[in-house]
Formats: structure tokens, C-alpha cells, sequence
């Protein structure tokens, strides 16, 4: 199987996200899109910790306003990445939306849940 180069997957994301956010409501939020080599990297700069055992696809960074995806872990396919940045807006738009003591801000579930909803949408309007 080929894989693309980090160029091109951090060019894919960054187009990936730039549809994504033509698409939502101009009232959701539009944090910031930065793109680490690895997922230490990101983790290291921004002292990160997602315990022992779990993968991080991407990590926001509500009070910055970013969304961060470490090359060596988001997908590889528009697919794959849309619904990793999907994910990340999600919790911005409930922290938005219902403030840092909503249950669905801290719900990854949930999060999965919208983002795959709103990724449905967007292949439906485009087909």
C-alpha cells in the first residue's frame, strides 16, 4: 500500500479542513488548524497526556482556539481525516454551545456521533 508523503497528508488535511469549514454555519467555531510531524511532538509542546494506552487522533485546545493533528497518527484518506477534525469541532461547538460543564464536551462517544453526522451530510450535498 502507498502512503503519502508528509507533505502531502498535511496539504490533504489542511484541504480537508478548509471544506469542512466552508461548509458548518459561520456560528460554529473556527479554531485554528496546526499540524505536528508526530504525536510527540504535539504532545511535547503542549504538555499532553491522554493516559496510557489510548491513541489521540487530534487534541483541541479550547482556550487557544486550536485544533491539532499529529501526521503520524490522523488517517491517511479524506475520510479518515474529516471525521478526526469533525471530532475536534465537535467538542469546540459544545463548549460553545453549553459551556465547559456540559456532559457532551467530555464525551468522545458523542463527539464520534456528530462528527460522523455532519461528515454524512457533507458527502450527501457533494453526490
Amino acid at each position: 500500500m502507498c502512503t503519502a508523503s508528509k507533505e502531502n497528508k498535511a496539504g490533504l488535511i489542511f484541504a480537508t479542513y478548509a471544506k469542512i469549514l466552508a461548509r458548518l454555519p459561520r456560528t460554529y467555531p473556527r479554531p485554528e488548524l496546526t499540524v505536528y510531524s508526530s504525536y510527540d511532538a504535539m504532545c511535547q509542546t503542549y504538555s499532553l497526556d491522554v493516559g496510557d494506552g489510548r491513541t489521540c487522533l487530534g487534541a483541541t485546545v479550547p482556550e487557544l482556539g486550536i485544533i491539532l493533528a499529529p501526521l503520524d497518527e490522523i488517517g491517511d484518506t479524506a475520510d479518515d481525516i474529516a471525521l478526526v477534525l469533525l471530532h475536534e469541532l465537535a467538542h469546540l461547538w459544545a463548549l460553545h454551545r453549553y459551556g465547559p460543564d456540559c456532559p457532551q464536551y467530555h464525551d468522545e462517544e458523542w463527539c464520534d456521533k456528530w462528527a460522523a453526522r455532519w461528515w454524512r451530510r457533507m458527502q450527501d450535498e457533494t453526490a
